[in-house]
């Protein structure tokens, strides 16, 4: 990690995104708080993520080309540029024109996705190979301490001024990430193969180098029942905190610390598993994920905020572990010209899951309950999960004998 710190284009991408990760905080509690404050009802929330996350599959197609095909420095500085005007809107937005609210929200939301997109591409050109894991874990750390402080401040001011402040402060946050992108140093390779240009076949031979690495197809699709789970939470917490702990939608904020607190442990225990991971990435990937499901269980069961609370934060620790090893598999096993094209298609399908987790949560809830969509959805997961370590064995037999031929 100390090789990491030393690096100064690698501290200013990480400090920029720290900067931005609060505003997006306090403008994501902004949003729920504010919508449910209003309607009284979860699916005013659900169509929000819905909004969000629907409308994201053509930007992701075009981000992914965009991060391979421009200067990754100028697409995050630019991005974080046109943001602030575009977040600052919903100051003067009325939620009585609720879809003007959505709008904004689907431009901001394009365009974060473009900035994410390079931004995970750039990591692998400013950070030497074998301090990737240790790039990404700094990352989650410091988004995870952004997800600490913002919900202690959003709190204050809701309570004090409301959501618009909220909104005001997270279009500011995108100047100050701006700025620290602009001094980072970084040439843009292009690629040495000279072709013509053509929008979709660029796009498809992206996705080929997915394609032709199976394991980490079968990483991305084992995650597809997780991603829905995310999107449960995301609507049913606050629900759980408001009818089951009855500690109102601002209860919330105890969970958003929670989760924080579990990616501040993720460098430690990375750090501690360090060896384990870089001999096999995949299999820390596993038993992440396997205990992800059983926290969700426990998460949603317990009628105790103590015990809420210490699950929300071994299943964000879970998290980000699988996450983070599954970013560090992609960076390290396709090549830098294509990894925008592979992380767009594989966010796309995140996004496509996330978006039958939105449509789900409130049938599912009428349905069965809260309680039982999310155990269902874990068992899911769980069946996932043995699949992909049968996965992980017979491909790695397979790579065996084509060594030994």
């Amino acid at each position: 990690m100390k090789k990491v710190l030393k690096n100064k284009n690698y501290m200013l991408l990480a400090l920029g995104s720290f900067i931005s990760n609060i505003g997006d905080q306090m403008y994501n509690i902004a949003l729920t708080i504010g919508l449910y404050s209003i309607t009284g009802d979860i699916l005013s929330v659900a169509y929000m993520w819905l909004i969000r996350a629907s409308l994201r599959i053509p930007t992701q197609f075009f981000a992914g080309i965009i991060s391979d095909k421009l200067n990754k420095k100028y697409i995050i500085t630019f991005v974080n540029y046109i943001s602030c005007p575009i977040a600052c809107l919903l100051v003067l937005s009325n939620y009585n024109n609720i879809y003007i609210v959505y709008i904004i929200v689907f431009l901001l939301q394009s365009l974060n996705d473009a900035e994410r997109n390079a931004a995970a591409s750039i990591v692998a050109h400013i950070v030497p190979k074998e301090d990737l894991t240790d790039a990404n874990s700094g990352f989650t750390m410091l988004g995870t301490v952004s997800t600490f402080i913002a919900p202690a401040i959003s709190g204050i001011i809701y309570k004090l001024h409301g959501v618009k402040l909220l909104y005001l402060i997270n279009g500011i946050t995108f100047i100050f990430a701006a700025v620290c992108f602009t001094f980072i140093k970084y040439a843009h390779e292009h690629s040495s193969k000279k072709h013509e240009f053509t929008l979709f076949r660029f796009a498809i031979d992206g996705y080929k180098q997915l394609f032709n690495k199976k394991i980490i197809l079968s990483a991305i699709i084992v995650f597809v029942p997780f991603a829905i789970l995310g999107r449960y939470y995301d609507i049913f917490k606050v629900y759980v905190t408001d009818a089951t702990l009855n500690f109102g939608p601002e209860g919330i904020v105890y969970f958003g610390y929670a989760m924080s607190i579990g990616g501040l442990l993720t460098p430690k225990v990375m750090s501690v598993l360090r060896g384990k991971i870089k001999n096999n990435n995949y299999y820390a990937y596993i038993i992440s994920i396997f205990i992800t499901s059983i926290m969700y269980i426990c998460w949603i069961y317990s009628d105790s905020m103590v015990i809420s609370f210490v699950s929300l934060i071994i299943l964000s620790l879970a998290s980000s572990i699988s996450m983070i090893s599954l970013r560090v598999s992609i960076q390290s096993n396709i090549d830098k010209e294509y990894l925008g094209r592979v992380f767009s298609l594989q966010k796309t399908i995140i996004i496509i899951s996330a978006i039958i987790g939105i449509v789900l949560a409130p049938i599912t809830k009428n349905l069965i309950g809260v309680e039982l969509a999310v155990t269902t959805m874990s068992i899911i997961g769980i069946i996932c999960v043995i699949w992909y370590l049968l996965r992980v064995k017979t491909l790695s037999i397979g790579e065996e004998e084509n060594e030994t031929v």
